[in-house]
């Protein structure tokens, strides 16, 4: 296992060395706090990125993928501008030249991972008694890292380059809160800064439009979520 840094070019490079394909999902992502850290955003997840793609090329990669959101589409906080362009330098790379094959992959919110939302609400659901909603009335479209790594396997394996957006469900967020409070009280403490109501794909939908998992469809995905939740 190598350890570095997507802001380091010379380390990408060692990196790489010997490598077919690239699957960059570094980035800084806490929408909240990068709103305040303009500059450390973009250092990595624009630098980091331009970064990565110089160094598929100079170390003939094969096959690159960029892990991104739906926060990129039509972004309304740093991160999903950051995001936006990511996104652009890996789908415009290095036009009309031979090499590496470029794809990005973009997601909704990740149920189950260190970042999402679930953990937060466990652990105040276990030391306040209580889980915190931003606005009842959001809509996110989500899916799980196993259904998210499958997706990107498919990706590598069978697609051409380009952008790849899943097939993902929908949910209310005041329905994924009462599920995940169980018997704890929702406490609604409205949107945070840059924080949209409803989330776009880029193909003319936006999560609005739904159709929405019931409680009962949340309850068994979270019940199958990986030990990590």
């Amino acid at each position: 296992m190598l350890v570095g840094d997507v802001r380091e070019v010379v380390r990408l490079q060692q990196a790489f060395r010997g490598v077919d394909v690239v699957v960059h999902a570094a980035a800084l992502k806490r929408a909240d706090t990068l709103e305040y850290n303009a500059a450390e955003a973009v250092r990595t997840n624009v630098g980091g990125s331009e970064n990565v793609v110089n160094a598929c090329v100079g170390e003939g990669i094969s096959y690159a993928v960029l892990i991104s959101s739906d926060k990129a589409v039509r972004p309304s906080n740093i991160y999903g501008a950051t995001k936006m362009i990511a996104e652009q330098l890996f789908l415009r790379p290095y036009s009309g030249v031979a090499g590496p094959t470029f794809s990005v992959c973009r997601f909704g919110n990740f149920l189950g991972s260190r970042g999402s939302v679930l953990p937060m609400w466990a652990r105040e659901r276990k030391d306040r008694g209580m889980v915190s909603l931003t606005d009842a009335r959001m809509t996110r479209y989500v899916i799980t890292l196993r259904e998210a790594a499958s997706f990107v396997l498919h990706v590598v394996e069978h697609e051409k380059g380009g952008l790849h957006i899943p097939p993902m469900r929908v949910v209310r967020m005041a329905d994924l809160a009462a599920v995940a409070a169980g018997d704890a009280r929702v406490i609604e403490v409205g949107p945070r800064v840059g924080e949209k109501l409803h989330e776009e794909l880029g193909d003319g939908r936006d999560s609005s439009q739904g159709p929405f998992m019931t409680q009962d469809e949340i309850r068994a995905m979270l019940a199958d979520l990986t030990p990590a939740v």
